[in-house]
């Protein structure tokens, strides 16, 4: 349950995570927001229907990615959502200094992850063992298109509010919100060049 404490710094915005056991009592907690920066990013939406597409969890485990600022790597958290105790962490073997990371789906094995889009570099896809956090390469797009960036860059956003899909070696990403004009599709599914993962 993301939640929104009411702190003046940030309104209108969930700055708390809880886990809620089936009695109605909180099993866990995490800050979300401090003043400085966000410590882990949700994804929630900024409009109408809000979600927070950023958020997975299956099995007890909830996986979050912690915000990077600009010269840093982002890292995904595996946290224990009955005591709140981080399991592992995973972060990409990358050249790139800085590389944001976004949960993308979970179940009992694993948690497909992607790099947050940009303009300068393509994105990746791993599978991330539920159990250790070792990782697998499953689709790496293009850096270089007609677009003239990445395409997908201008299809993710922090406040995206549909999730972004992998499924038959493909990434599925939807918009909805056509109320900022942007050069983007409504719905765009990438393949790697070489599909034979």
């Amino acid at each position: 349950m993301a939640v929104d404490t009411g702190l003046r710094d940030f309104p209108d915005n969930p700055n708390s995570l809880r886990s809620v056991g089936t009695d109605g009592s909180v099993s866990a907690q995490w800050t979300l927001r401090t003043r400085n920066s966000d410590r882990y990013v949700l994804g929630c939406g900024e409009h109408y229907d809000r979600g927070c597409a950023s958020a997975v969890s299956a099995n007890g485990i909830l996986y979050l990615a912690t915000d990077n600022p600009v010269g840093t790597q982002g890292e995904i958290h595996a946290l224990d959502a009955r005591t709140g105790g981080k399991l592992w962490s995973f972060t990409p073997d990358t050249d790139h200094r800085s590389v944001g990371l976004v949960p993308v789906a979970a179940d009992g094995e694993s948690v497909t992850v992607m790099t947050r889009p940009e303009s300068t570099r393509g994105t990746k896809v791993y599978r991330v063992s539920a159990r250790d956090g070792s990782a697998r390469l499953l689709l790496e797009t293009t850096k270089a298109s007609t677009f003239g960036s990445a395409p997908e860059e201008d299809m993710y956003g922090s406040f995206t509010e549909d999730p972004v899909i992998y499924a038959d070696r493909r990434l599925f990403f939807h918009r909805k919100n056509f109320l900022a004009p942007i050069d983007a599709p409504m719905t765009m599914a990438l393949a790697a060049a070489d599909d034979s993962r």
